[in-house]
């Protein structure tokens, strides 16, 4: 005899609640109305309204049908080599002024992509997987969101990328700390610290980027000294930029002796004062090299500082700028003065792999970069060879210059340019690995061609310009040079072809374990080996807080092998060159003590179950128990109710099925709200992991899934 729900739930509340006053007071109740513990207080007995029955949760047939599409996507597009996609359905990259390595060997493939309407807002990409498995993955989060639909998820106090992301417009144009009644004067230095700051800009920014030319902007910062309010709008603008970029190569003790104030402080005081002086200056009408190179000063510095998307779309101004400017047309056929094309070559470069990286971080492949351009690049010359009225053509010098970093960067940008569709092209190679077993040789070959025509050519910028004697930015150029050519090698290795293949890599996300171990390594060998501390900015920008936080969060999940030491070893380091991550006003640096302390607390058992010792606790283990757990207690005490009355509840305290850093490159690379992608509430976790996990970082950046 069957028993309908009806009934069910009657049988199941039948039972009496305890009253109101017995649940208050934490006492037994003997469940008679009134009851006895009421009668003795003289209390009126009030019964308890029972609980709105949970909601069941939907079948997850649906959802395994969605990753079953995606699977056959995948099958599909790995099939490719064998079928050619029709060419009309796809969004394919201008090809017309590309100049491939081997114009008879290009790929009969082209990525796809896709327009988004998503709360509002309207969204393209192109990377080849996001693109494709795109909708599936968005009916995923609708069916997550249905199922847990008025419940609370304990993850978003816990992990919330979107609120942990700095408020993009307070670094962009219009920022919300930059009120339109304040003015540059009122922002400007003393004119002891703008001297420094100068010097400290013609020390480690200059040398690394060359956009200005400093003995023609050596007389207006003199000025600048004498006062606010002598200087053109525009001029004023390039000033700010310059006095942001040097706090941005400072430590906070230099800051500190210098301007008497914190580094976060002091970048937005001079970046307001960057952004008012553009506003003042009119700059979307006003056209000038001097406010472009403002512009491009501003966008380099803020880098890592606000959001992705945002900086990418700021950055399509300096473009669009260039572009009326000129600037993508080279300025000897355009029958410019010397000094000018010199110039204006340095700066539309430089925009270029702003560019170029912003669009790669933002999803979006370099098939949008900026083409046709004829801009030929910079030549090897000193500023003090450059003279604003020549009239012959400079004579390029043989040997050691100051452009030898700008030039060795040039050069990558150069190679992405003349082989727009690489990116493709590596996808395409690693589906075809997984679809036959074996690489394709033609893409295996025009892969092996990109990375010998790339390392030929920084070899020859170095060769040419370059001389390990001639001083620091030598020296860093060599140093620099290894590093690009290393990480190009490492993301392009097949994972058949690692040493840890078979045994500690079997699944994407082990190779995406293995790829985070191995660029945060690089990233610490490179600080070790960089000798000029004021260059270290430099390689910062390559510091990527996502890849540190996957790898500290797959810690808590892996106890031995010889990956998990490797990356043990690396914490540390990261803490010690990035003492910016123990700074518990950021909500990312909470977010990743919380994951350390937790790995932490996994690895200490797994080595007292092992070796029957108890491990010494690490110092930066003992520096967040310190700085970060009472900033955290405090602002959990402020800000919400206890969820656990019971327990305290600290950094450590995680559910077992956490995944935040999944969560959180979803959240970076789609743009889906966290708080609505919530991986506790999730069926079949390891599944959907597994998933993300081969779609990670489809970029030069970042290794493809196989």
């Amino acid at each position: 005899m069957s028993v309908s729900p009806s009934e069910k739930s009657s049988s199941k509340s039948s039972r009496p609640l305890a009253c109101v006053l017995c649940q208050r007071r934490k006492v037994k109740c003997d469940r008679k109305y009134p009851c006895s513990n009421c009668i003795k207080s003289k209390a009126t007995c009030s019964p308890s309204i029972p609980a709105p029955v949970r909601k069941r949760r939907r079948p997850n047939a649906e959802l395994q049908a969605r990753l079953a599409r995606c699977e056959e996507l995948l099958a599909k597009y790995a099939a490719a080599s064998k079928e050619p996609l029709d060419h009309e359905s796809t969004i394919a990259p201008p090809q017309a002024s590309s100049i491939p390595f081997h114009e008879n060997n290009q790929i009969n493939w082209k990525p796809a992509g896709k327009v988004i309407v998503e709360d509002g807002s309207v969204r393209f990409i192109d990377n080849f997987l996001w693109a494709t498995v795109y909708e599936e993955l968005r009916g995923m989060k609708e069916l997550v969101e249905k199922e847990d639909e008025g419940q609370e998820s304990e993850l978003q106090h816990e992990w919330d990328p979107g609120a942990s992301m700095p408020d993009y417009s307070d670094y962009l144009l219009v920022g919300g700390d930059s009120p339109v009644d304040q003015y540059p004067d009122d922002l400007y230095p003393t004119a002891g610290q703008i001297f420094r700051l100068w010097q400290t800009f013609l020390e480690r920014v200059n040398p690394l980027t060359k956009i200005v030319h400093a003995p023609t902007l050596q007389p207006f910062v003199v000025e600048a000294a004498s006062g606010p309010g002598h200087l053109p709008k525009n001029v004023e603008a390039l000033m700010f930029a310059v006095f942001s970029m040097s706090i941005v190569t400072l430590t906070e003790d230099e800051c500190m002796a210098i301007l008497g104030s914190s580094c976060n402080a002091a970048f937005r005081r001079f970046s307001t004062g960057v952004r008012q002086s553009l506003l003042h200056a009119d700059f979307l009408k006003s056209h000038d090299i001097t406010t472009l190179q403002a512009l491009v000063l501003h966008m380099m510095s803020i880098q890592g500082r606000c959001n992705i998307h945002g900086a990418w779309i700021l950055n399509g101004i300096c473009v669009r700028i260039a572009q009326k400017m000129g600037l993508h047309r080279d300025g000897e056929l355009l029958g410019l003065p010397p000094f000018e094309t010199e110039m204006r070559r340095r700066i539309w470069w430089q925009i270029f792999m702003l560019d170029c990286k912003f669009s790669m971080i933002s999803g979006l492949s370099q098939s949008l970069l900026p083409r046709p351009s004829d801009c030929k690049l910079p030549k090897n010359l000193n500023d003090a060879d450059l003279h604003p009225g020549a009239t012959d053509k400079y004579q390029e010098r043989e040997g050691p210059t100051e452009m030898v970093i700008p030039l060795l960067v040039f050069q990558i940008g150069r190679c992405i340019q003349q082989q727009p569709d690489i990116e493709a092209l590596m996808l395409y190679n690693e589906l075809s690995t997984l679809s036959s077993g074996r690489k394709s040789k033609v893409q295996s070959a025009q892969i092996s061609s990109f990375i010998k025509q790339l390392h030929d050519r920084l070899s020859e910028v170095l060769e040419k310009n370059s001389d390990p004697s001639a001083g620091p930015v030598h020296e860093f150029a060599s140093l620099l040079k290894a590093l690009i050519l290393q990480k190009i090698k490492e993301t392009t290795r097949p994972p058949q072809e690692q040493p840890e293949w078979g045994s500690e890599i079997l699944t994407p996300k082990d190779n995406l374990f293995k790829w985070s171990v191995m660029t945060t390594e690089q990233n610490v060998n490179a600080y070790k080996s960089n000798k000029h501390h004021g260059f270290h900015w430099f390689l910062k920008l390559l510091f990527q807080f996502d890849v540190v936080i996957f790898m500290v969060g797959q810690l808590s999940q892996r106890t031995s092998g010889n990956l998990v030491e490797r990356a043990w070893q690396q914490i540390p380091a990261v803490y010690e060159y990035h003492p910016e991550l123990l700074d518990p006003s950021q909500e990312y640096n909470i977010a990743l003590a919380k994951f350390v302390l937790k790995a932490w607390k996994v690895r200490e058992d797994f080595l007292c179950a092992e070796h029957g010792i108890q491990p010494d606790e690490p110092a930066y283990v003992t520096r967040i128990r310190e700085i970060m757990v009472p900033h955290w207690s405090r602002s959990r005490a402020g800000t919400e109710p206890p969820s656990h009355p019971q327990g305290s509840h600290t950094l450590a305290d995680h559910h077992e099925g956490d995944h935040p850093p999944m969560e959180h490159l979803f959240q970076r690379y789609l743009g889906a709200g966290a708080s609505s992608w919530d991986p506790l509430a999730m069926p079949d976790q390891e599944i959907i992991n597994r998933q993300l996990s081969s779609f990670e970082g489809l970029d030069m950046t970042t290794p493809t899934g196989w």
